[in-house]
């Protein structure tokens, strides 16, 4: 979880420099994404610690952190994310989230 919040965070001061932000702003978009990162993977973890998973409430938390995800420019995972989303085996989704957030 925490490899990829900084990877995230790297990719996303990049994006920022790229589109001319100035070093404050690029601060605070990385101070807000990383606090959005971790609230959204935590509820994650939540939900996938549940013995009764709503699988509706799982893929709200997936579509919400795909669109951090690919915000801060972090597409590789949010693509993973979004076949996720998309699939209809929930067993499988499950270990596959937690294989690549390492819950």
């Amino acid at each position: 979880m925490i490899d990829i919040i900084e990877t995230t965070l790297e990719l996303a001061k990049e994006k920022f420099e790229k589109f001319g932000f100035k070093e404050e702003q690029i601060n605070h978009l990385i101070s807000s994404g990383r606090k959005d990162l971790e609230q959204e993977m935590s509820k994650l973890k939540e939900i996938l610690s549940q013995t009764d998973i709503d699988t509706t409430t799982l893929n709200n938390s997936l579509h919400a952190l795909k669109g951090l995800l690919l915000n801060m420019g972090n597409s590789k995972i949010a693509d993973k994310l979004i076949e996720l989303k998309n699939s209809d085996d929930t067993q499988l989704k499950i270990e596959q989230i937690k294989s690549i957030f390492k819950f």
